[in-house]
C-alpha cells in the first residue's frame, strides 16, 4: 500500500458519510454537506475506539461543527447527554493519543 494515511483517511470519510446517511434526516444533510478536513490517521484509528454514539457526536461538533443542541436534537437525546458524550469521547481521545504518541 503506497499511501497507508490516505486510505484510513477514506475509510474515516466513508464511515461517516455511511453513518450520516442511516441516522441523519436528508434535510440536515444537504443543509450541512461539508468535506471533511484532513485528518491525521492515528486520530481515525482513536476514533474507531470510541462508542459509535461518541464517534458520532465528536464527528458532528468538531468535524462538521454542529452546535451541540442541533446534535442532540437529530440524535433524539438531551443536550446534557451530548455533552456528557463529547466530554468522554475527548478525554479517551486524549488517552489514545497519548499512548499512541509514547510508542
Amino acid at each position: 500500500m503506497q499511501n497507508p494515511g490516505g486510505y484510513l483517511y477514506r475509510v474515516g470519510q466513508s464511515a461517516v458519510r455511511r453513518f450520516a446517511s442511516r441516522h441523519l434526516p436528508e434535510t440536515a444533510l444537504t443543509r450541512r454537506a461539508v468535506e471533511l478536513p484532513d485528518i491525521h490517521p492515528e486520530l481515525l484509528i482513536a476514533l474507531g475506539r470510541l462508542s459509535d454514539q461518541q464517534r458520532a457526536v465528536v464527528v458532528l461538533v468538531h468535524a462538521f461543527g454542529w452546535r451541540q443542541t442541533e446534535v442532540a436534537d437529530i440524535l433524539g437525546v438531551s443536550p446534557s447527554t451530548i455533552h456528557a458524550h463529547l466530554d468522554r469521547a475527548l478525554e479517551r481521545l486524549r488517552a489514545l493519543m497519548e499512548v499512541s504518541d509514547a510508542c
